[in-house]
């Protein structure tokens, strides 16, 4: 810490004495584990004593020196990788382990029931007065095909949804309806069956009872009365009067009707010919595995990266990958993959059904190292995002099953990409950032008025720094206004020298180094204008002509401390 200077006139300087104390009170660092850049302060206190002074003269002033901690950051693996891709190796050093999708295609569309409205309308012509309990709508099974976008379903477990029936009536005396789903059966194979009473109505004034019915669990049956059909399903409508009810006349203007509309109808399983429909997807997905990495590259030494195709769907399909390419979004950079399995049609087997939602799924595997394709460079350049072309096709050869297509709910056809790298690499440049708040005013001594009037006259930054890496490293440090806007940078020519290894290139022994970065005075003036100081560090291996093996307890630890000067005057 710098002492204080008296500055004083000369006339004064042999009428009063005084002594000036600067007391820093050093306060812990509150470290959590692996913690990230975190603000603290420092309470300065002076305590000036006045020896003597004569009452006439001018107010006396004098510049002090101030060295407080600002910020405190110890950077470890895990800043950088997520801890849950880290795998630790029996030896403690540290493998990555991802598993990134790639793709999903679902058959939602082929297999989802459109919302449906069927209308049985029967126009009665009696013309004459009927006894109660007789039959107006005789009960004749009736089928209906849908359209579901040319899938051939012959059966279907539905997993929710609802059906709405409007019942319909101007017979003048209670009616008695009696609906059915013959090809629609519950868990315990019983027909779904309603019977409701319609209330009586006239021609200028119908009865209508609508009810809602839950269809979760039912199970369909869709091949109709001939059961050689296919999306259709079976209704059967009994109409009646009331039997305790009164005689009624019925004439040619009198009718009944059912309108049933279905709701929501998603399958839990769906089984029958799927078609061969064809998608082409261009598109884009995260990839991102590192952490606050903002720039430079790396040199992979190995790697194991597997391209799997997973078809939990009981239909085969053909998979053409057109092109698959690393994007690094922060350097606008891409790197397509090259393999003999670009380009090419890929034939993938349905999947195997076990029953009650389980299937056997099929896998298709590819394993891509930097000795059958270009995977270390689809690495190396630190992507955050996978881009696709993808060509596929359901059932390319057509209804080779038989109608014995399936698929449950949660069926696919997934493309992954999978990887383990180990941590054991060279790197140039490769950059790391990351924020942290900053208030000047922090760092400053208020005045009897509680107010801070004192300027910084000029200040460094010095950074206390101790490497536990096997790679040297460069800092930068950027001040940020209140909307994280760069206003300007600090920089050093220092370089962190990497921690003390061994003949295996382990660290042994962390490095200790000072950098020094000089306030100029118009960033001393910033000072009081930014909020947010933005600390960049960038690894080289330069020094090294082999990979280095990085280990889980490797740490780099900075404490930020900013040395400032400023005036005060006593009042």
């Amino acid at each position: 810490m710098k002492l204080a200077k008296l500055s004083c006139n000369n006339n004064l300087q042999q009428s009063f004495g005084f002594n000036l104390l600067i007391l820093t009170l050093h306060m812990n660092l509150n470290r959590k584990k692996m913690a990230r850049m975190k603000t603290i302060g420092i309470m300065v206190l002076a305590t000036l004593t006045l020896l003597a002074c004569r009452k006439n003269v001018e107010k006396p002033s004098w510049d002090v020196g101030l060295v407080a901690p600002v910020v405190y950051s110890s950077m470890g693996l895990d800043d950088i990788i997520a801890d849950s891709l880290l795998q630790v190796n029996p030896d403690s050093s540290l493998t990555l382990v991802y598993d990134n999708n790639i793709y999903t295609f679902s058959l939602d569309t082929l297999t989802e029931i459109p919302d449906t409205t069927l209308e049985n309308y029967y126009s009665l012509n009696f013309g004459t007065i009927i006894p109660a309990g007789q039959l107006l709508v005789p009960g004749l099974i009736e089928d209906t095909k849908y359209d579901l976008n040319g899938a051939a379903l012959t059966e279907a477990i539905i997993k929710s949804g609802t059906v709405t029936f409007e019942l319909r009536s101007t017979i003048q005396e209670w009616t008695i309806y009696d609906y059915a789903i013959p090809s629609a059966t519950d868990a315990q194979g019983d027909t779904f069956k309603i019977q409701v009473m319609v209330p009586p109505g006239t021609t200028q004034n119908p009865s209508v009872v609508v009810n809602n019915y839950d269809m979760a669990g039912y199970h369909f049956d869709l091949r109709g009365s001939t059961q050689n059909d296919f999306n259709t399903l079976q209704t059967q409508l009994t109409v009646r009067t009331d039997p305790n009810g009164n005689d009624v006349a019925i004439t040619s203007a009198d009718s009944v009707s059912v309108v049933n509309s279905f709701i929501d109808i998603l399958p839990y399983f769906a089984k029958g010919y799927f078609g061969n429909e064809s998608d082409v997807v261009v598109d884009q997905s995260s990839f991102s595995f590192a952490n606050n990495i903002v720039g430079g590259s790396i040199d992979i030494d190995q790697l194991d990266l597997t391209l799997e195709l997973i078809n939990t769907i009981g239909a085969e399909a053909s998979v053409n990958i057109q092109n698959l390419a690393s994007v690094n979004t922060s350097n606008a950079s891409a790197v397509s993959l090259s393999h003999n399995i670009i380009g090419n049609d890929q034939f993938i087997n349905r999947a195997v059904n076990l029953g009650n939602g389980n299937v056997t799924p099929s896998i298709f595997t590819v394993q891509l190292d930097e000795l059958n394709s270009n995977a270390d460079a689809f690495l190396e350049n630190i992507p955050d995002a996978l881009s696709y072309d993808i060509d596929l096709q359901i059932n390319p050869f057509g209804n080779t099953a038989q109608y014995n297509d399936f698929i449950y709910c949660d069926g696919s056809l997934e493309a992954n990409l999978n990887l383990e790298l180990p941590l054991c690499l060279i790197a140039n440049d490769l950059t790391l950032a990351d924020t942290v708040s900053f208030d000047v005013n922090d760092y400053l001594e208020e005045d009897d008025n509680g107010e801070l009037p004192h300027p910084i006259k000029d200040g460094t930054f010095k950074i206390f720094a101790e490497n536990g890496f096997p790679i040297e490293a460069e800092l930068q440090l950027y001040m940020l206004d209140g909307n994280g806007v760069i206003i300007d940078s600090i920089v050093t020519d220092n370089t962190i020298p990497s921690g003390v290894v061994d003949g295996n290139l382990r660290v042994i022994e962390k490095s200790s180094s000072i950098v020094l970065m000089p306030l100029s005075e118009a960033q001393v003036n910033m000072l009081y204008n930014i909020t947010q100081l933005k600390l960049v560090v960038k690894f080289n291996t330069a020094s090294l002509s082999q990979h280095v093996k990085l280990y889980d307890h490797y740490t780099i630890d900075l404490k930020l401390v900013g040395d400032f000067n400023y005036t005060v005057e006593l009042n």
